[in-house]
């Protein structure tokens, strides 16, 4: 694990790698986010929480499946050369996405069927680029490195939704498609402009032994194990809070799409102060104390979001949300990568992504039918009190392994 580091998050950009290829993620990411709020805003105003739950979920199904074979493809070819190439797929999808709509021929199963090949190819591109964003700053920065790119990511969930109110206000969901398409060119000239060239770790290696080699770095590891299990419990049963928030907005509280925006923007911004916040202290009081903490916090803090009865009461709580959530979240991806070796890294994070975004897609699907027959509030909380079972059960009942997180 890295050495603690001195309250100066930001240094890490003194490296000009990272710099360049975190600008590009950011840009790349705001599209993104253009696009999923406009995708569940169109679907929440034609359906109800079961559909809008569905197709949120079919982004990250796919994840289940492609995300470890993702991150060992990531390891044997050169990764700036294979990220390119998948970028360039991603780029086309969101262009027929954006001409579809803007001919009108955009339909509920179309809509399913391009969210699933999008979904499929990003679970090939994220193991990659998170795996060569900790290579390429050096080993003490790493806790910065991995912290900001989270904080990048959620800065783009606050500028997206924003951006794609007033797109949507103007022009209708098209244009946040097209926003979208345009976005995927900041990955690519980054990519370019970085200089990075990482040559391949699995030489002489198949594919399957490279995923072996991935599951058994997680096996012979407590602490990896345990973080695993953790992120699967948050994915399956607190996460469905980011892909409901349309539903929640639109059917519950009868907010609309501005409502939608500003839901999503407020959880980013608590993700971004947790994010700054955690790359300064999460090495200084260590992994052990910021899971005990954080994953405490994290099933009342989402009980309370899901009681909110107004929009204020749910942009305060939703912030706070969004802080806990980042926390839970990028300190077990922490664990993760800073516990396992720089040759496999890419395939654990590649396990880590199945567990999380995996286990997302399922509650989203299973919270948002159930909501439809019992009432998404209702069945929110069912979520939220098993997580908390779920924590205590991993905290009390497997302490051996919480000691030896740090």
């Amino acid at each position: 694990m890295a050495q603690a580091e001195s309250p100066r998050p930001f240094r890490v950009f003194a490296t000009p790698a990272y710099a360049w290829l975190l600008s590009g993620a950011f840009v790349s990411n705001v599209g993104t986010w253009m696009e999923r709020i406009a995708v569940g805003v169109y679907v929440a105003e034609r359906t109800g929480p079961g559909w809008t739950g569905t197709v949120a979920a079919v982004l990250f199904l796919p994840t289940a499946v492609l995300a470890p074979l993702g991150g060992a493809l990531a390891d044997r070819f050169e990764r700036r050369a294979y990220l390119s190439v998948i970028t360039l797929v991603l780029t086309g999808l969101a262009g027929v996405l954006a001409a579809l709509a803007f001919l009108d021929r955009l339909s509920l199963p179309v809509l399913l069927v391009l969210m699933l090949l999008t979904g499929a190819v990003s679970a090939l591109h994220t193991p990659g680029f998170t795996a060569l964003l900790s290579e390429v700053v050096p080993e003490e920065h790493l806790t910065s490195a991995i912290f900001l790119n989270s904080g990048q990511w959620n800065v783009a969930r606050i500028l997206g939704p924003t951006l794609a109110a007033w797109i949507m206000a103007w022009g209708g969901v098209r244009w946040a498609f097209v926003a979208n398409t345009v976005s995927f060119w900041a990955v690519l000239l980054t990519l370019a402009a970085s200089g990075v060239r990482r040559e391949p770790s699995q030489r002489g290696e198949s594919v399957r032994e490279g995923l072996r080699a991935g599951v058994l770095a997680v096996r012979n590891d407590p602490g990896i194990a345990l973080v695993l299990v953790l992120a699967l419990g948050t994915g399956v049963l607190v996460a469905p809070f980011i892909g409901l928030a349309p539903a929640f907005a639109v059917n519950v509280l009868a907010i609309g799409a501005s409502g939608t925006s500003l839901l999503l923007a407020a959880q980013g911004a608590g993700a971004v102060f947790s994010s700054v916040f955690a790359s300064t202290w999460a090495d200084r009081i260590g992994s052990r104390r910021w899971l005990e903490w954080a994953g405490l916090a994290l099933g009342p803090t989402a009980a309370w979001y899901w009681a909110s009865g107004s929009e204020a009461s749910a942009t305060r709580s939703i912030f706070v949300l969004g802080a806990v959530y980042l926390a839970v979240v990028t300190g077990c991806s922490h664990v993760c990568l800073g516990r396992s070796p720089a040759r496999i890294r890419a395939r654990v994070s590649s396990l880590f992504n199945v567990v999380l975004d995996g286990g997302y897609a399922l509650g989203l699907v299973a919270l948002g039918w159930a909501a439809d027959r019992w009432g998404l509030q209702r069945m929110a909380w069912v979520g939220c009190g098993a997580f908390v079972a779920l924590y205590a059960g991993l905290r009390w009942g497997r302490r051996e392994a919480f000691a030896r997180l740090d």
